[in-house]
């Protein structure tokens, strides 16, 4: 499940004309292997799941949050809360060179 720079690459392209001009993020999710970004598009619900680690890295998205057995409380989590929550997201950009995407 490590996502190489090309899967990344092509996944944002996707998820950029998936989310059009603009998407608001709704709640936070967090799991051992994963944190997800709830984004409210124009018509749906998207769950953005970003790998945190540990053979677990790249981003993924589905129709539905992660089930509530598998969440969990962490500092990172309330810190993506406390600056993401209620944000709105242009599009996302990859790093030419390395594996990072940038929310815009």
């Amino acid at each position: 499940m490590i996502q190489n720079l090309t899967t990344i690459k092509d996944q944002i392209d996707k998820l950029n004309m998936i989310i059009g001009d603009k998407a608001q993020i709704q709640k936070i999710y967090s799991t051992s292997i994963f944190f997800v970004l709830s984004l409210r598009i124009p018509g749906q619900t998207l769950y953005l799941y970003c790998g945190r680690g540990a053979g677990y890295e790249g981003i993924y998205w589905s129709d539905s949050p992660p089930a509530p057995i598998l969440r969990k409380k962490d500092k990172f989590i309330e810190y993506l809360r406390k600056y993401l929550s209620s944000c709105y997201i242009s599009r996302f950009c990859c790093d030419e060179k390395d594996r990072v995407w940038i929310i815009e």
